[in-house]
């Protein structure tokens, strides 16, 4: 999983990836990462740090590291890496540096995914 925050669509998408990240350091990405799909419409920082503890974050300077942006260069990583791939929109979606193209679906990732596999074991073999 790669952050791509769409900020001209969304301005706190940054902080909002931010988020995720710090909620990651306590196992609890997932958790995050669903809630603010749910609640994508209010993500501002104090917002943020309730999810957080709505999904059980313990991390007494979790609203701290996000106002001091702790993992912002994490996320920006993470969209510079996106941007050299060719990444315009998301989801997208690799596989050992192979992109899906096209419409994806939950039977095309499947099929993209296993012949990713079928290519790694001819490569082992050969």
């Amino acid at each position: 999983f790669r952050h791509f925050p769409l900020v001209k669509i969304h301005q706190r998408a940054h902080k909002a990836a931010e988020a995720a990240i710090g909620a990651a350091q306590e196992g609890k990405f997932l958790e995050m990462h669903e809630m603010l799909l749910n609640n994508r419409r209010h993500l501002g920082t104090i917002t943020l740090k309730s999810y957080a503890k709505e999904i059980g974050i313990t991390n007494k300077s979790f609203l701290n590291d996000l106002i001091n942006s702790k993992y912002g260069w994490f996320v920006q990583d993470d969209l510079k890496y996106g941007i050299d791939l060719g990444v315009r929109e998301v989801p997208a979606f690799f596989v050992n540096g192979e992109r899906l193209e096209g419409n994806v679906t939950a039977r095309s990732l499947t099929e993209f995914i296993n012949d990713a596999l079928k290519k790694k074991k001819i490569r082992k073999a050969a």
